[in-house]
């Protein structure tokens, strides 16, 4: 890897866990690296899936819509120009079945009548999840992207994505900041906002003091894919943890997946005033 995108990593890392835990995770990392090449083994990292060296392949979801929401685009890939560009991850799409099945477990679990709910995805990228949002009786379906050039092929997806296939009510992309979402001015009713693990800890906190903010007094749910910084929402006292679970991916989109990964991690969570 690139010293510059290595240090930018380094620096998200920083920002999300604190010093204690990055030295700790610096000498861990040494220590896989060379250790074993010391003693006549292959490095650690040569053992793990390289997923910028995975071959490319088409999702089925793309496949079967005429979509192209798939690849993987770290966030040094994506510059805006915007002083958050540094706290980007990286855009990868959501597996459907994980998507379902985090969805299927929080409306059942809260009762959700998903009809009264505006869905909101925090960092939408090419909207996989938007279009799988969409499948769904939303009242209003929004995704939200800093990035140009992924909310560009978003809006291209939306125009591709079959009107048959659309249960919810209105569905759009902003090319917008999270951390600067006007929640109170635009939206009203009951919100579900998404995030599957879109940036690191800087735009979250500043995404849930806006969000505090303009609550007012409606229903709003939070499901948090890949929930890296759990510890950032647990400590919030306005926000209450519902549940935490491991789910499995599809066999489909297991073959598709750049990681090789066959389970996703998801929490929910619900606001209050």
């Amino acid at each position: 890897m690139k010293l510059k995108p290595l240090l930018r990593r380094w620096r998200q890392f920083l920002a999300n866990r604190g010093v204690p835990a990055t030295l700790s995770a610096l000498v861990r990392g040494v220590a896989r690296r060379w250790l074993p090449t010391v003693f006549g083994q292959a490095p650690a990292s040569e053992l793990w899936r390289n997923a910028d060296a995975a071959p490319i392949v088409v999702h089925p979801f793309d496949a079967r819509y005429g979509t192209e929401t798939g690849g993987l685009i770290w966030g040094e890939e994506l510059p805006t120009g915007h002083r958050h560009d540094v706290w980007n991850t990286a855009y990868y799409g959501i597996a459907p079945s994980a998507f379902v099945e985090a969805l299927r477990l929080l409306s059942e679990r809260a009762a959700l009548d998903l009809s009264a709910f505006t869905f909101i995805d925090l960092g939408s990228g090419k909207g996989r999840a938007v279009l799988l949002a969409a499948q769904y009786p939303f009242a209003r379906v929004v995704g939200v992207e800093l990035a140009p050039q992924l909310y560009e092929v978003a809006v291209a997806n939306l125009a591709r994505f079959p009107a048959n296939e659309r249960r919810a009510g209105i569905v759009e992309f902003k090319l917008a900041d999270a951390a600067e979402f006007p929640w109170g001015e635009s939206l009203a009713g009951p919100l579900l906002l998404f995030l599957y693990n879109p940036f690191s800890r800087p735009v979250l906190e500043k995404f849930l003091a806006r969000l505090h903010a303009s609550l007012l007094d409606r229903p709003v749910y939070v499901l948090y894919v890949n929930p890296e910084l759990d510890a950032v929402l647990a400590r919030q006292p306005w926000i209450e943890k519902l549940w935490e679970d491991t789910i499995f991916i599809g066999e489909a989109d297991q073959l598709a997946d750049r990681f090789g990964s066959i389970t996703e991690s998801v929490a929910a969570y619900r606001c209050s005033m």
